[in-house]
């Protein structure tokens, strides 16, 4: 039997009562009732749909929450590149927009989630698995907006470009894309959004370096890059610099988020680059890996649990199959002589536990570097660029 996906979640408006959709009133029951959840004033979703989304699919029903206000905002950094189709390299914490005057720039809180005791007892059970245990407090926790003033362009301070924001005789960059660019989601009709490439250009030189490879590699492989005409957008020299490191690192031949994040974890621990998507010939195939070292014999891969879980990655087959298929091709690896080891996001994400990985597995260093701190793992992005 092959798996489709879930349908899309339909976010629910209290305005929609006017054409026999749920009243104000009703939505509040529901709300109190736990059977909605509110993403914003007015915006709600099935508390089901809740529950069942992955992480970075909420945030796509935050996104698309936030495009449902009046006025509609002005999408950028990572949420325009998410509704660009860019995948994240993480789950962003809160949704980003530009704004035209000073005065409203900052964080906003987004309203609680649920309310009422009724609410919390159904979501204590509904969200309970059998013999485990959910963190209700962060699965509720409201995703906050950050609201943004105009990109600044170099050799424009702050205070003038206000006043030509003010006057309006600058104009911010932006596009209307279709409703459908969040396909997990029935919202608007469309989404106010920054350009890709200035979206691009301000985000990358603001995150840390893996993350900022990881959406480079991703754009490097679509025909709307172009990055010239934006990058005085970079303000200052430390921008510029983080900026030029990831686009000097960059390279489209890395297949998904998780293969990207570690070539960078790679690259700053201080070993032998890889050759990516080497293809070697076994007695039972011909297999693409992820990460060669030739002189050393060994092969490793990203082992994201998206290529087990995902349909479209998967084809036809079960998790359990591909589990199997995935074991058969290490077999027929290292029966032809090669070292191979895989990791998945923890160890991507934690540089100490990816270099005793490879130290093990007898990759070489071409750099001494100072012992790396373990990190906490973010939320992961979708991992949804993998090729075939």
């Amino acid at each position: 039997m092959v798996e489709t996906h879930s349908p899309p979640a339909r976010l629910i408006r209290s305005t929609d009562g006017d054409d026999g959709g749920p009243s104000s009133d009703r939505l509040v029951r529901a709300l109190r009732a736990g059977e909605v959840l509110r993403l914003r004033r007015g915006v709600y979703v099935r508390t089901s749909d809740w529950l069942d989304a992955e992480p970075w699919t909420r945030y796509d029903y935050v996104v698309a929450a936030v495009a449902l206000r009046t006025p509609s905002p002005l999408f950028c950094r990572q949420s325009a590149l998410l509704l660009h189709g860019l995948p994240l390299p993480t789950t962003p914490d809160r949704v980003h927009v530009r704004i035209g005057g000073r005065g409203s720039a900052g964080t906003r809180r987004a309203p609680a989630m649920t309310e009422g005791t009724a609410a919390q007892r159904r979501l204590d059970a509904e969200a309970m698995p059998a013999g485990g245990s959910v963190d209700l407090r962060r699965l509720l926790r409201p995703t906050p907006t950050h609201q943004l003033e105009a990109a600044q362009p170099a050799g424009t301070d702050r205070a003038s470009l206000r006043e030509l924001v003010a006057s309006g005789e600058h104009h911010q960059p932006s596009l209307v894309l279709p409703g459908d660019a969040l396909a997990s989601v029935v919202g608007p009709a469309s989404y106010l959004v920054e350009p890709m490439n200035l979206a691009l250009v301000d985000t990358v030189s603001r995150v840390d370096f893996p993350s900022g490879v990881a959406l480079l590699d991703a754009a490097l492989t679509r025909d709307d890059l172009d990055v010239e005409a934006w990058l005085e957008h970079l303000p200052t020299a430390r921008r510029r610099r983080i900026w030029q490191r990831a686009w000097d690192f960059a390279d489209p031949a890395s297949e998904s988020v998780g293969e990207s994040i570690s070539r960078a974890q790679i690259h700053a621990l201080g070993f032998e680059a890889p050759t990516l998507q080497r293809v070697i010939t076994t007695d039972i195939g011909t297999f693409r890996v992820d990460f060669c070292w030739e002189q050393a014999g060994v092969i490793c891969e990203f082992d994201g649990r998206i290529k087990y879980l995902d349909v479209d990655l998967r084809g036809d087959t079960t998790p359990a199959q591909q589990v199997y298929a995935e074991k058969q091709r290490e077999d027929a690896l290292r029966r032809h002589g090669w070292g191979f080891g895989r990791w998945g996001w923890t160890e991507a994400w934690n540089p100490r536990l990816l270099a005793a990985r490879l130290e093990n597995l007898g990759v070489p260093r071409t750099r001494e570097v100072s012992r790396p701190s373990p990190v906490v793992m973010p939320l992961q992005g979708r991992d949804n660029r993998a090729r075939t």
